[in-house]
Order: C-alpha cells, then structure tokens, then sequence
C-alpha cells in the first residue's frame, strides 16, 4: 500500500499585518497631501489679503496727493485751504475717503463694524465686471477697513504727515498694516 503524503501548497501573498501598514503608510501620505493643499489655500488668501491692503493704503496716499496737486494746480488754492479740507482727519478716530464722490468722512464708532481698533466702516465690494472696494449706503460686505489721520508737521509747517491703517480679518485673527507718508507743500 502506498501512503501518499499530501504537501501544503505554501500560497505567497500579504499577510494581514502587511497590508495593515500598506494602508496606514497610504493614509499618512493622503492626509500629508491634503494638510499641504489646505496650507497653501490659507498663504494665498492671506497673501491676497496682505497685497489688498497695501493696495488700499496707496489708494489713500495717491488721492490725497492728487487732490493737493489739483487744489494747487487746477484750483488755485493755496496750501492752508488744502490742509483744512482735511481737518476731520486729524482725530485720533481718523477719517475715511469715499474716492467715488470725493467726500471726507470722520470715523466714529459703529456697533456693526465691531472687529480691530479701527471705527471706519468696511469697504463694501463691488464685484460688477471689474471689481472694487468703496463706501456706499449698505452696511460694508467686505473684510476690510481703512483709517487715515493726517497732522501737521510740528518742525516744518510746510509738511504734514499722513498715517494710513488697514484692518482686515483672516480667519479669527485681525490683521493690520500701517503706512506714514510725508506731503509737502510744493509750492513754496
């Protein structure tokens, strides 16, 4: 009688705790890859926000300036009637420049706009088919503020300094950038 001995195929293939650490490596690369996609969105919209903000302080120091040179230019008036167009902006609550109708408003405070140590009312963006920030009637819509003091230079009475705020919010946090500029008085 012949005994057969019957041999066990040894199958190769992934055992239990290989495919384990297989899935967990997989997992640790789509959650590293995920965590970066979602750093990067939040640096581009603070780096949006931050050239925003820059824009918006240049857009107060080019008006103010353009506004002296017309007055002397175009006007005909002299650089005291110039300075005194300004004088709600020498508060320490600042002023606030409506560019699209050339008004000059003192800041004060607004239970709405209650984020930051700025009182001005947000911008309002206009998202038509070129965007931009102003004021107009309806509450602000943007996360944007701006306040400008300007004081009289105490040493030269022929310059006055102009200090430009921005505050906007990124996330939970308040974020602000500050410009000083000088403007002279040319003509003399």
């Amino acid at each position: 009688m012949k005994i057969y001995k019957e041999k066990i195929k040894i199958i190769k293939g992934f055992t239990l705790i290989e495919t384990m650490v297989a899935v967990f490596i997989l997992s640790l690369s789509v959650v590293g890859i995920v965590g970066m996609i979602s750093s990067s969105y939040f640096s581009a919209v603070y780096s949006k926000n931050e050239i925003t903000a820059t824009y918006l302080m240049q857009e107060a120091v080019d008006y103010v300036r353009n506004d002296r040179d017309t007055s002397v230019i175009l006007g005909g008036q002299d650089w005291n009637s110039f300075i005194s167009k300004y004088n709600s902006c020498s508060t320490v609550d600042g002023c606030y420049l409506n560019i699209l109708d050339n008004s000059i408003y003192s800041c004060s405070s607004d239970p709405d706009e209650s984020f930051g140590e700025i009182v001005c009312p947000r911008f309002t963006l206009d998202e038509g088919s070129i965007p931009y920030y102003n004021y107009n009637s309806l509450p602000g819509n943007s996360n944007f503020k701006r306040k400008i003091v300007i004081e009289g230079n105490s040493s030269n009475p022929n310059q006055i300094d102009m200090y430009v705020t921005v505050e906007w919010k990124n996330g939970n946090l308040v974020r602000s950038r500050s410009l000083e500029y000088s403007i002279l008085n040319w003509t003399n």
